[in-house]
């Protein structure tokens, strides 16, 4: 497809991208980071044991599940899906998270000192 454009943009994640459009910090200091690529309930629950500020990424089957283990969660939550596109959604608002459809595109960043 000659017609289509493409532009690479180097060293940007997903995650650091959330976390700058939301004017959030990841981590400080010597907090840990945690990217959890493909969620399990025991991998969910060993990261948020062990670190401070938590990615769970392609949370399509996963984000309600996710909220729901968090409902007592003493931290931050943050929501981002299809970033960088004209349908991006940002939110720490869990009941506008869980109203919306499942997306492919999409993660979730918990901070435990928020």
């Amino acid at each position: 497809m000659p017609e289509l454009e493409i532009e690479t943009i180097p060293g940007v994640n997903s995650w650091s991208a959330l976390a700058a459009e939301a004017n959030q910090v990841l981590v400080e200091d010597r907090e840990r980071l945690c990217i959890v690529p493909s969620y399990s309930e025991v991998s969910a629950q060993d990261a948020l044991e062990h670190a401070d500020t938590v990615v769970f990424l392609k949370t399509y089957n996963s984000r309600d599940d996710i909220i729901e283990k968090l409902a007592d969660f003493d931290g931050k939550m943050l929501y981002g899906a299809k970033l960088g596109l004209t349908e991006q959604f940002i939110s720490t608002d869990t009941a506008a998270i869980q109203q919306r459809d499942k997306e492919y595109l999409s993660m979730l960043i918990v901070k435990k000192n928020g």
